[in-house]
């Protein structure tokens, strides 16, 4: 995130299986949050975070 963030980007995108379930919560613990499901590819949705530290 500190790459990131130092290069501009405030934001982190990824996509992750809705059935991924082990992923989801993964990325939850670490501050990431659901922005919403990914048009293209049902059942993917999409999860963001802040690069800026926290």
């Amino acid at each position: 995130m500190t790459t990131l963030n130092r290069r501009g980007f405030a934001r982190a995108r990824l996509s992750v299986s809705e059935a991924n379930t082990r992923a989801l919560r993964f990325y939850d613990r670490q501050g990431w949050a659901v922005a919403g499901p990914r048009p293209d590819q049902p059942g993917v949705v999409f999860m963001e975070k802040t690069t800026s530290p926290e």
